[in-house]
């Protein structure tokens, strides 16, 4: 067994005990992290089935003797690895428990079948349960969660962001339209200034009206990251009275209807600048696009991060991005991947250019590889860090893969 460096005589491997005499371990699994950053050079090891012989000084077991700030950011270290670590990391000793308790507490799903069983522990704990929660997720399947209940659930000061599911049949949706679910959203608002994500996943994708969405969003009011699944606005756009002022980051999961969206955003007061967006962009319609390049050509310079379906061939809301840095897209066939990136705007300060190319050459054109390859060399993409390719399923066969772009690319390091 790997020991790490000693500190005050101890060596420290996580999920058994603290060891400074002779240790027999039986059943021992593989090393799960190895932290490099981390105080003193200890090296983590996750154990099973730990016995201590007798040879071990009693000294050694006293835990309490380890500075608190390091045994905490080994216990933050150690979150990664999952909640059964974390449980382990609980019984070590007392002192260890508040710390892994806000890991343990840190992602919360509440659903009809959990919510009293929750809400009793948090009202019996000596430790403030609540204030450990960062991540609230809500399940609503079959029936909406018990207000009563819920609302001994509001005083979250430390929340950052809240997922909200709906499962089961289509009409389920209605529940976003519940005053109830919106006071709910408005007191978790309320009792933290960190809240600033909201996730919205319709199983069943279905279309809900303007102002429904708008009154959840108004719910939030330091909201800065909107994403939506499954949810679908109702064409018909009226004035907005209020303006979300730190909305930058829009995902919409669901294929078509971001069009909507966007004309949403261009009906308030203020148009949101967003500094990222991911979005389908619509099939051939030409009526679609319009709102789609009103945006853009409105809003366009803040976005910093642009994640897009099928791009080609309408295009020309790129031109209204001067200052995008990451760009993930799809086209057709590799033809129309050069014909895209040659008409990117030449001031960008590149970073990451993502594409998929979903079909292999047409006709008998070959991958314009060696095009690729002096297009990435012009200055503009002088600054680009990372080029990814990535063939679509009917591309797995092509005789060309992308380990051909080899000359620039792999010389610079950024294909990967």
């Amino acid at each position: 067994m790997e020991k790490g460096k000693s500190l005050n005589g101890y060596n420290l491997i996580l999920g058994t005990s603290h060891v400074a005499g002779s240790v027999e371990l039986k059943d021992r699994v593989t090393i799960t992290k190895r932290c490099r950053n981390l105080p003193g050079g200890f090296v983590i090891v996750a154990t099973s089935n730990v016995s201590l012989s007798s040879s071990v000084h009693p000294t050694a077991l006293a835990m309490n003797e380890l500075a608190q700030e390091l045994a905490d950011q080994v216990i933050d270290w150690v979150a990664d690895e999952g909640l059964m670590h974390m449980r382990i990391c609980s019984l070590v000793c007392k002192r260890w428990l508040h710390r892994t308790r806000c890991h343990l507490f840190s992602t919360v799903l509440l659903t009809t079948e959990n919510l009293r069983a929750f809400i009793d522990l948090v009202e019996s704990s000596s430790l403030p349960i609540l204030s450990f929660i960062r991540h609230l997720k809500l399940q609503y399947n079959g029936s909406p969660l018990d207000n009563t209940l819920l609302a001994r659930a509001h005083l979250c000061p430390n929340l950052t962001r809240i997922r909200i599911l709906i499962t089961g049949h289509s009409d389920n949706a209605r529940w976003l339209a519940n005053q109830s679910l919106h006071s709910h959203l408005r007191s978790w608002g309320d009792a933290s200034g960190s809240l600033s994500h909201l996730e919205l996943v319709l199983h069943r994708p279905k279309t809900i009206s303007v102002g429904t969405l708008t009154e959840i969003v108004s719910c939030i009011p330091k909201m800065g990251t909107l994403a939506m699944k499954g949810i679908f606005l109702a064409e018909s756009m009226t004035s907005l009275s209020f303006t979300p002022c730190c909305l930058e980051h829009l995902v919409l999961s669901s294929p078509g209807g971001a069009h909507v969206h966007l004309s949403w955003l261009r009906a308030f007061p203020v148009t949101p600048i967003l500094k990222s967006l991911e979005f389908s962009p619509p099939r051939s319609n030409d009526d679609a696009w319009t709102p789609v390049g009103a945006y853009f050509q409105h809003a366009g310079k803040g976005l910093r991060s642009l994640k897009v379906g099928l791009i080609y061939p309408q295009r020309t809301f790129l031109q209204y991005t001067p200052n995008l840095e990451n760009l993930v897209f799809r086209v057709e066939n590799p033809a129309e991947l050069l014909e895209v990136l040659q008409s990117l705007h030449v001031s960008h300060a590149w970073i990451v250019i993502e594409v998929r190319v979903d079909g292999p050459p047409v006709g008998d054109d070959p991958i314009p590889w060696n095009a690729l390859d002096t297009l990435l060399a012009e200055p503009q993409f002088l600054t680009l860090k990372r080029f990814r390719f990535i063939p679509g399923l009917s591309g797995l066969g092509w005789p060309c893969t992308y380990q051909a772009l080899n000359a620039l690319a792999n010389m610079r390091g950024i294909l990967i």
